[in-house]
C-alpha cells in the first residue's frame, strides 16, 4: 500500500493537493472534489489501520456520527469509502488558522474572554456530538472554532 501524495486522485472524484496535518489514526488534504471544482477536506486512514477491520469499523462510525449532526461548530461530513488501498472521509474545507498553529505562533493567550467566546463554540458542538450519541465527541468529532 502506497501513502498518498499531493496529486492522487481518490475515487475518481477528489484530487489530493495539500497535507494539512497528520495524526496517530491519518492524515488530512486539501482537495478538489470534481467535477464541480469545488474545495473539501480529505481524512485518509493511514494505510496500516486501513487494513485492520476494527480500524476501518470505528473511522465509518466516525463520519457516521459527524454527518448526523447539524452545528455551525461541527464540520459537515459530506462523504466516506473505500477506493482501492484508501479508505476516506471527505469533510467541508475550513480555511484559516490551527488552533495548534496559533498557539504555537503566541497569537492567542488564553484570556477568560476568549476561552468563553472559543470553547463555548466547542461546547455547544460537543453538546451536540452526544445528543446523537457519539461515544467520544471531543476524540472523534471536527469541532470547528470558525
Amino acid at each position: 500500500m502506497t501513502d498518498a501524495a499531493p496529486g492522487t486522485l481518490i475515487a475518481n472524484r477528489y484530487r489530493l493537493q495539500d497535507k494539512l496535518g497528520e495524526g496517530g489514526m491519518g492524515s488530512v488534504w486539501t482537495a478538489i472534489q470534481l467535477p464541480l471544482n469545488r474545495p473539501v477536506a480529505v481524512k485518509i486512514l493511514h494505510p496500516n489501520f486501513a487494513k485492520d477491520a476494527t480500524a476501518v469499523a470505528r473511522f465509518r462510525r466516525e463520519a457516521e456520527i459527524a454527518a448526523e449532526m447539524e452545528h455551525d461548530h461541527i464540520v459537515d461530513v459530506t462523504d466516506f469509502g473505500h477506493d482501492g488501498e484508501y479508505v476516506y472521509l471527505v469533510m467541508e474545507r475550513l480555511h484559516g488558522t490551527s488552533l495548534a498553529d496559533a498557539i504555537e505562533a503566541d497569537a492567542i493567550y488564553m484570556t477568560t474572554a476568549w476561552s468563553k467566546a472559543g470553547f463555548g463554540k466547542v461546547e455547544g458542538g460537543v453538546t451536540e456530538a452526544v445528543l446523537v450519541g457519539a461515544p467520544c465527541p471531543v476524540a472523534t468529532v471536527p469541532v470547528s472554532l470558525v
